[in-house]
């Protein structure tokens, strides 16, 4: 679940350019015929460092009636 809305997450760590890279999409229903894509990659220092960011964003999101 993302704030109550039926979700799932793919995270994963790959390489770019000889790399870590970490990867998130994220895949939220928001009704039975459409939903959000939510998706960020980079490296594991940029994810730690923008981290609350992250966690912000994530929390924001919801369903507008």
């Amino acid at each position: 679940k993302l704030n109550g809305i039926d979700a799932f997450e793919i995270a994963y760590t790959g390489t770019e350019k000889g790399k870590a890279t970490n990867v998130s999409v994220t895949l939220a229903l928001v009704d039975p015929n459409h939903f959000l894509f939510v998706s960020y990659w980079g490296t594991p220092a940029g994810e730690k460092a923008n981290m609350d960011d992250l966690i912000k964003i994530e929390a924001s999101i919801k369903i507008v009636k």
